[in-house]
């Protein structure tokens, strides 16, 4: 299947689903024409990386989530951490020609591997990346968590109350032995799903204020 039809595709179920019903108001948002807009949801022109980037944070969409056609957790943008943006940013900027589906791997660097760490896998680098207390928050105000003890401690407050669990492993989609696991600390929570659980938190909290 071609690549760039399947993720214009995608992006196009996305931008509807996320209330751009018009592709000529979705254009302008990404400073390109409906023209060209078209053309990438048929797969006639490549994504290329910049549009990629804009498209992520007008949809407030992980490119995760986008470059896997929804494989990955629909995790929003909000939960990348704001230095790696920086620098994806300026990546971004320099290779703004760049296929979005070709440069993803240096933004997946970016974002979920600690460049002082090189010689272990992503995983475990991800793993080593909260047991040191990296950032996992953006700068939003709402409740930073800055390792994987913290969040659980969020985690294990806000399913005190009966059903608070059983709650919680339904919107993961987990059992809810899975979840007593990861707050006993038996096992830990995978990469992807501790951005959904950091994400589920700050909901929690937005829900609250």
């Amino acid at each position: 299947m071609n690549p760039d039809w399947r993720i214009g595709q995608f992006l196009a179920l996305q931008r509807k689903s996320c209330g751009f019903a018009s592709q000529a108001d979705f254009a302008k948002c990404l400073g390109v024409s409906r023209f060209h807009l078209a053309n990438i949801e048929s797969g006639r022109t490549p994504l290329l990386m910049e549009v990629a980037w804009k498209a992520c944070r007008e949809l407030k969409l992980h490119p995760g989530f986008l470059i896997t056609n929804g494989a990955a957790f629909r995790l929003p943008f909000e939960v990348l951490n704001a230095e790696a943006v920086k620098r994806a940013d300026a990546l971004i900027k320099a290779k703004c020609t760049a296929r979005f589906i070709d440069l993803w791997p240096a933004l997946y660097e970016l974002f979920f591997m600690a460049t002082e760490i090189p010689q272990i896998s992503p995983k475990r680098q991800y793993e080593v990346m909260l047991d040191n207390n990296a950032a996992l928050s953006d700068d939003s105000g709402v409740k930073e968590i800055r390792s994987l003890p913290v969040l659980l401690d969020e985690i294990r407050k806000l399913t005190k109350d009966r059903g608070g669990k059983i709650a919680l492993a339904n919107k993961m989609k987990v059992t809810r032995q899975a979840v007593d696991q990861w707050l006993s600390g038996a096992t830990k929570p995978t990469a992807e799903m501790t951005f959904e659980l950091i994400a589920w938190v700050k909901d929690q909290h937005k829900r609250t204020k």
